[in-house]
This record gives C-alpha cells, sequence and structure tokens, in this order.
C-alpha cells in the first residue's frame, strides 16, 4: 500500500555503554511493539560504540519516536544524517531489526567522522534509497576502523 507523507530518518549516536547483541535485540524488542503501533519500521546497527538507525513512517510517528530517541540515557551526540520524504516504504515487514557490528565501545571522532563521510555520499541519492545504502557502508566501513 502506497502511503502519502511517509518520511525516512536515518541518525547516528554514541552509546554510552557496551551492548551485546542480546542487549541489541533486547532494545529492538522493547521498541518494536510502539514501532508497530505507530507503524513505523527500520533498522538499528551497533558498531564500535555507534549506533545508526533508520526509521521509517508517517512524518508525525517518527517526529514521536526521535523525540523519544533524544530522551533516551543510553546514547548521545545524537546526529541526523537522512531525513526526507519518500513516496514508498523501503522497510516493510519488521517493526526494528536489530544488526550487531561487534562488541566495542571504542568510539573516537574518527569514527563518527567515517560515518558522517558516508552521509555525504547519501546527500546524492535518490530518496528512498539513501537508508538502505547508509546501513551499507556503515557495515562495510565501522568495522575496519580501529579499535
Amino acid at each position: 500500500m502506497m502511503h502519502e507523507n511517509l518520511r525516512q530518518l536515518v541518525y547516528v549516536s554514541r552509546a554510552l555503554r557496551l551492548f551485546t547483541a542480546e542487549d541489541l535485540i533486547t532494545l529492538a524488542r522493547q521498541s518494536e511493539q510502539r514501532n508497530r503501533e505507530s507503524d513505523v519500521a527500520g533498522a538499528l546497527l551497533y558498531g564500535r560504540g555507534l549506533f545508526l538507525q533508520a526509521l521509517e513512517g508517517e512524518h508525525d510517528a517518527v517526529d514521536e519516536v526521535r523525540s523519544r530517541i533524544h530522551r533516551d540515557p543510553r546514547h548521545s551526540n545524537v546526529q541526523t544524517l537522512v531525513d526526507h520524504t519518500v513516496k514508498g516504504r523501503a522497510f516493510q515487514r519488521w517493526a526494528m531489526t536489530p544488526v550487531v557490528l561487534d562488541d566495542q565501545l571504542t568510539w573516537t571522532d574518527e569514527h563518527l567522522a567515517a560515518v558522517q563521510r558516508m552521509a555525504s555520499v547519501a546527500t546524492v541519492i535518490p530518496p528512498g534509497l539513501a537508508a538502505h545504502t547508509l546501513i551499507g557502508s556503515f557495515t562495510k566501513h565501522i568495522t575496519r576502523l580501529a579499535a
């Protein structure tokens, strides 16, 4: 089904503690019910102490999730990489898919700078493809960064 006013938001943030695969699955499950109720879908990745999350849904619903994210004490330095309107869903089948790339908490400004460089590439990609492009880049490059 096509939706009007669909919003796709991708952000990166710094974890304030170590997250294991089990922790991330628990976090995703906690968010899943709220996200399903508001019809927000996406993906949550963790690597080198950074979260990368893609959210997709009606504009107001994504705004509500975004507000919760900014208040969440488990992370800081929330930076929006992509925030635009899309014609159709890229995350159709799930409420939130968690992916743990490593169990490192090491984080430096270089890590965030690398993710921001990835985001600059996403600005020239058509809306709707940017989230998956960022997820692919994050998955490929974040684990190559020195711990």
